[in-house]
């Protein structure tokens, strides 16, 4: 039902029965909390790799098909996975990780470095 306001760009509709639901597919999947969604490609499966991450599901989009990580370390467990690039695809995948249970969300990317650094190194 649309909401009536005085300033007509504050109206919105309270009814939020998508056309296509975010998680579309997975309605069971619950992930974690905590999520770092990193614009860092192969750091990323790396990463999982090393830390005998969990495959808890993929996002396939037109071009990739995204794993998206359990990681379990030092009794946090947190989600990972790789951000897409391009605002459409991010955006698609980040709404798909709130949808099935992430709400603290952390991005990281490697975009304008000027000189050669390793990946798993954080630059202050």
């Amino acid at each position: 039902m649309i909401q009536k306001h005085e300033i007509p760009i504050l109206e919105y509709d309270s009814d939020s029965a998508e056309v296509i639901r975010p998680d579309h597919g997975t309605e069971q999947l619950v992930l974690p909390e905590k999520c770092v969604f990193g614009f860092l490609g192969d750091v990323i499966d790396d990463y999982a790799r090393e830390t005998n991450a969990v495959i808890a599901e993929h996002f396939e989009t037109i071009t990739k098909s995204y794993p998206i990580y359990i990681v379990r370390q030092n009794e946090l467990e947190f989600c990972l996975c790789q951000a897409p690039l391009g605002a459409s695809a991010a955006t698609q995948l980040l709404d798909f990780l709130i949808a099935c249970g992430c709400r603290k969300i952390i991005s990281a990317g490697s975009c304008g470095v000027l000189t050669v650094f390793s990946g798993k190194h954080a630059i202050w």
